[in-house]
């Protein structure tokens, strides 16, 4: 089933119906209470778009799509993209063998998106087949829900990488740079803002090839090597709202500058920070929350150029 956010279900709704939001959240909610409680709202946003005669989403495999427009149950995806990041190879064993991967960061002038190149694919970036920089297509991938991140993108045995086609272009002006006085939501965005709060680190027992949570089997898919993975938990402020920022791994690490341990007692109250990552909107806390995919402390005098020019 593709997961699509409330958020956006209501804006494609109100772009094409000529009806505004609170009408269509009024009709939403009719169909939740006719069917009491049986279909999310997501499905009753679902039931309204067909009542309207309205097509919210498009077959993913007729058009190349933009990734904002990536959703965790979509199969058979085509994107056109840059390569923003390339990490370093890992390595886990399986059945006696070594198998290598690498994570890779992929934008659009919409936003961005993570994948990994595992076994042979790694040869790509070990070859020097592909670097940062490069513009890709990527044919037949699929996207899959990530509870940290919101969305990854996975290939899969037929997936096509065509690199550095003539034809393809790709403009990437950077990530979109957002308040938190009015979010966006579900992508991937950059804010700027200071560290007002915060907890202690806290750890779970993960994969060390996935970061996944593992219970006492191991992982289902990289066996039972484990690892504590740290998490830090602050809150952000940007002068026009707030928001709870998490970081994980080697996120959380690189910011403290070295490993996370339970003796750590980091001292970050009062920084003031850049924060990239996906926001959404926490129902059950009603807030907002970030998961950060990358975090770097800024100078005094960066800040004050961003004051003077309106940031």
């Amino acid at each position: 089933m593709i997961k699509v956010p409330i958020e956006n279900l209501i804006k494609k709704l109100v772009e094409q119906s000529g009806l505004n939001e609170e009408e269509i959240k009024n009709k939403i909610l009719e169909k939740t209470k006719k069917f009491d409680g049986l279909v999310s709202e997501e499905g009753a946003a679902f039931m309204v778009a067909t009542d309207l005669n309205i097509k919210i989403l498009d077959d993913p495999s007729t058009k190349i799509l933009k990734i904002n427009e990536l959703h965790p149950g979509m199969t058979g995806v085509e994107i056109i993209c840059k390569i923003k990041r390339i990490y370093d190879s890992k390595f886990f064993e399986k059945d006696g063998r070594k198998i290598e991967y690498i994570g890779i960061e992929l934008m659009d002038e919409t936003g961005g998106i993570r994948t990994t190149l595992w076994d042979k694919r790694a040869a790509l970036v070990n070859e020097n087949r592909i670097k940062t920089g490069d513009v890709i297509r990527i044919k037949n991938c699929s996207i899959r829900e990530n509870k940290y991140s919101g969305k990854d993108l996975q290939l899969i045995a037929n997936t096509q990488i065509i690199i550095n086609q003539d034809e393809l272009d790709v403009k990437v002006d950077g990530v979109q740079i957002t308040n938190l006085d009015n979010p966006v939501l579900n992508q991937s965005v950059k804010v700027f803002g200071t560290i007002v709060s915060g907890n202690e680190p806290r750890f779970y027992m993960g994969c060390k090839t996935c970061n996944k949570k593992v219970l006492e089997d191991g992982c289902p898919t990289h066996g039972s090597e484990s690892k504590k993975i740290p998490i830090l938990s602050m809150v952000l402020d940007d002068g026009k709202g707030n928001c709870r920022i998490t970081c994980f791994g080697d996120v959380a690490n690189n910011f403290y500058g070295s490993e996370l341990t339970e003796e750590s007692e980091p001292n970050y109250l009062g920084d003031f920070v850049s924060v990239q990552g996906n926001i959404r909107y926490n129902k059950n806390y009603d807030r907002t929350e970030m998961t950060v995919n990358n975090i770097n402390k800024l100078k005094a005098e960066e800040r004050i150029l961003m004051l003077k020019n309106g940031s």
